[in-house]
């Protein structure tokens, strides 16, 4: 390629100074100098003044307002000041003419979870801490089917052994319970340790702290138990002559009231010579009876079989007024109690329901005096040589004490 150059002077020739050797040389290097500056956009980094081209980021103002803005009309517009204070007069205005809501009831969705501090209805969000109802009932509550489901009075009242009627008798009443089975006992002497068995086991062993001893040959074994009669046993006399078993008889206790006896029991009763002894006594002899003590006394066979309350001191005895005639087979729960001035004797038969059957009481020859130590006993006899027949199923004995002890 040949580059021309006109002849003229440098002096009259502006193009030629532009072209002269040191430009041509190191190009143009003046971004001022090229043409097309405001046509082409060639600086896509650059925010068009068109708005033609978006932000692709977020954008400070350095600390400088965005002035000269249109009040917005779009969703997403700016906001001008302008806009801004015309809305909050235009609200306030609006407010200011209506009156203040003062009734929650008024307020639009109240149907709505907005109160999470609240337990729902639905029973959805459980408590975070311990209830306390005030002092008043839970009510209207179905009957409990998981284990830590809350029990109803109707369940309760279904188990034979806590229903109503159970707890109804002399010495089975709201005291009765917290003074002798409640959870702070830990063996303070002023407490009585109650002596009971669920006749779990069949032997000589069966009731803590009172051997079993055989009389004569009588013997003790298992009997087929229920959902309701966990353990069971039965007392046998023997083909020898006043043959039996016994269960306690040979301690001593002086009876100085509040003493309480209970007993889940099955008579027999197929001979007329056969009888059993249920409470306090002191003989370990069969078919013979208490110096001292405080006891059932069941004697009789079949449909004769009977049943009365016994006192003895120092050989004098008293009987019941009346007597219950139980029929065989069939469980009963027996309640003996001494009232706590220790004058006073109540027995009670209850039937498998817990609903009483036969009460009476006696209030004469209690033994209570100097001397006239008992003992808790079971004790069964027979005075033949017969067969060896059972006289008497067990299936649960409570001794124990209300009355506070001094000691």
């Amino acid at each position: 390629m040949t580059l021309l150059i006109p002849a003229a002077s440098a002096d009259t020739c502006s193009f030629c100074e532009f072209i002269n050797i040191s430009n041509i040389t190191r190009g143009v290097t003046d971004h001022w100098f090229l043409t097309n500056r405001s046509v082409e956009d060639a600086h896509p980094q650059y925010i068009l003044t068109a708005g033609t081209r978006a932000f692709t980021g977020k954008q400070s103002l350095g600390g400088f307002n965005l002035t000269d803005l249109l009040d917005p009309v779009a969703a997403q517009d700016a906001a001008t000041k302008n806009y801004v204070d015309t809305v909050n007069t235009s609200m306030q205005a609006y407010v200011d003419s209506k009156s203040p809501i003062t009734d929650h009831g008024l307020l639009s969705n109240l149907s709505g979870d907005g109160h999470p501090q609240y337990i729902l209805t639905a029973g959805t969000r459980a408590f975070t801490g311990k209830q306390s109802l005030g002092g008043f009932n839970l009510t209207d509550l179905l009957d409990p089917v998981a284990p830590q489901d809350a029990a109803t009075k109707s369940y309760v009242d279904a188990i034979p052994i806590y229903n109503a009627s159970y707890w109804t008798g002399t010495n089975y009443n709201a005291s009765y319970i917290t003074s002798t089975y409640n959870a702070t006992y830990d063996g303070n002497p002023t407490q009585t340790t109650r002596v009971f068995s669920e006749f779990y086991d069949p032997s000589t062993q069966a009731i803590p702290g009172f051997l079993g001893a055989a009389i004569s040959s009588g013997t003790v074994g298992a009997v087929a138990t229920t959902a309701n009669h966990p353990g069971v046993i039965y007392m046998r006399d023997s083909t020898t002559a006043n043959g039996g078993y016994r269960y306690g008889c040979a301690g001593t206790q002086l009876i100085g009231g509040g003493e309480t006896f209970e007993v889940v029991f099955q008579p027999v009763g197929v001979r007329s010579t056969q009888g059993a002894k249920i409470g306090w006594a002191d003989t370990t002899a069969a078919n013979t009876l208490p110096v001292d003590g405080i006891w059932f006394n069941i004697s009789g066979t079949g449909a004769a079989i009977t049943l009365r309350g016994a006192t003895s001191s120092n050989s004098v005895r008293s009987y019941t007024g009346t007597s219950y005639t139980p029929t065989t087979a069939t469980w009963y729960r027996g309640t003996i109690g001494v009232n706590t001035a220790g004058t006073l004797v109540t027995y009670t038969i209850y039937n498998e329901a817990g609903t009483s059957q036969w009460t009476d009481t006696v209030a004469t020859n209690i033994p209570t005096g100097a001397g006239r130590d008992t003992s808790p006993c079971i004790i069964v006899a027979e005075s033949t040589t017969d067969a060896a027949a059972n006289i008497l199923v067990m299936d649960y004995v409570n001794w124990g004490s209300t009355r506070t002890l001094v000691r």
